[in-house]
């Protein structure tokens, strides 16, 4: 048996819209979980641990190759934190000063693991923790930043 007859805007009957007789299917993806990438700064130094990765901007996406991205530097910062999953086998590849015509400060930023909880309490995982600490408050800026 067929489906109803479904109709136009206008009332008419759409037979090319009627669901044949028969049985149908349908494909579903997989669902794929992933880990967030986070950064930002800060304006005193935190401690790095799973808390303070996890209260930075939260990308809300998976890393992907050659990930580029901005990270607001606030007035007085004096900590700059990119953290990503160690799993990826990324590592920060540029981190380009905008207010200093574009230079690569990259060698600035020193590197940890931190063990960093999933969403919800999930079970923590590795990630690499990039961190610049300046010795002086940072001005306000933008650092363009390439995950690769």
């Amino acid at each position: 048996e067929q489906g109803a007859m479904p109709k136009t805007n206008l009332g008419n009957d759409y037979p090319s819209g009627r669901i044949a007789a028969g049985s149908k299917s349908g494909n579903s993806a997989a669902l794929t979980g992933f880990r967030s990438f986070f950064y930002g700064s800060k304006t005193t130094a935190v401690a790095l641990n799973s808390d303070s990765i996890r209260s930075l901007t939260n990308s809300n996406k998976a890393v992907v190759p050659n990930q580029e991205f901005q990270v607001t530097v606030v007035e007085g910062a004096m900590q700059v934190i990119v953290a990503f999953p160690t799993a990826i086998n990324k590592t920060l590849k540029k981190v380009l000063d905008v207010g200093a015509f574009g230079t690569d400060i990259v060698g600035s930023f020193s590197k940890t693991t931190v063990e960093v909880e999933g969403a919800n309490g999930f079970t923590a995982v590795s990630y690499d923790v990039y961190t610049y600490s300046p010795a002086a408050a940072l001005g306000a800026n933008t650092y363009k930043v390439t995950i690769g």
